[in-house]
């Protein structure tokens, strides 16, 4: 399904990269060309497990490409199927991450244990109908970069008397330390506080009745589930983050 331009070059090994886009390519995206995504994503595979037997179920093999932008070269790591695309993006993209484990903890310390290999591996993935990756208008996967309130309240239109009370609600210093993790065209949305007590809780919110916020009990696996039944083909308004495996 992906369109190559004159400009773009598919790299089904490193060694037929052009030498180029060589420093454009992360040091362990080079080393595991080639394989599945649970050759690719090791850590991504063991902390979700159906959602990457899902992608290897339902989609290709990864895919590397890499277009000349004329200054540098720009790779786009994908699954395909038949009609869409399923983009990667992140830090499998950049050798700067390979240097720099630190960043784990610092940036995703306080996210469950679980989530923090998605953002280490690959920050999230977009699924598309359009050839080339854009990251804008970003639904129903886990956002790459959180909503704070103030993105919040304008994709949403949500006052953010509402998202300020809801931080109170939740015992954040700050509205500001209130970050929103997924957002669904079903109107479903996961929150988390990222302050100093890093408790890695997870909160769901439907629409936008956030007095009725739910803590997920096991917010690993049904991020899992969730994210297994997006990229087999499902909708997210089927999906009960409530009540997952159901």
């Amino acid at each position: 399904m992906f369109q190559l331009s004159k400009y773009t070059v598919m790299v089904p090994t490193i060694a037929e990269a052009p030498p180029k886009a060589l420093p454009r390519i992360g040091k362990k995206l080079a080393v595991r060309l080639g394989g599945t995504v649970s050759d690719l994503f090791p850590e991504f595979a063991q902390s979700f497990p159906k959602t990457v037997a899902s992608m290897e179920k339902h989609w290709s093999r990864p895919k590397l490409a890499v277009t000349d932008m004329g200054s540098n070269w720009l790779p786009d790591l994908f699954l395909e199927s038949e009609e869409l695309n399923l983009f990667f993006c992140g830090p499998v993209l950049d050798s700067y991450y390979d240097e720099h484990p630190e960043f784990r903890e610092d940036y995703f310390g306080h996210l469950p244990p679980r989530w923090i290999t998605l953002y280490d591996s690959m920050s999230s993935f977009v699924i598309t109908g359009e050839s080339v990756y854009s990251p804008l208008g970003w639904r129903n996967t886990p956002l790459g970069t959180p909503h704070g309130i103030d993105t919040f309240s304008t994709e949403t239109h949500t006052k953010k008397s509402k998202l300020k009370a809801f931080a109170k609600q939740l015992g954040a210093a700050s509205e500001l330390l209130l970050k929103c993790y997924l957002l669904t065209d079903a109107h479903d949305s996961l929150w988390v506080v990222d302050d100093e007590r890093r408790d890695k809780k997870v909160y769901h919110v439907k629409a936008d009745r956030f007095e009725e916020a739910f803590q997920l009990p096991d917010s690993e696996n049904t991020l899992d589930e969730y994210m297994a039944h997006l990229v087999a083909g499902g909708q997210p308004a089927d999906f009960d983050f409530r009540a997952p495996g159901t």
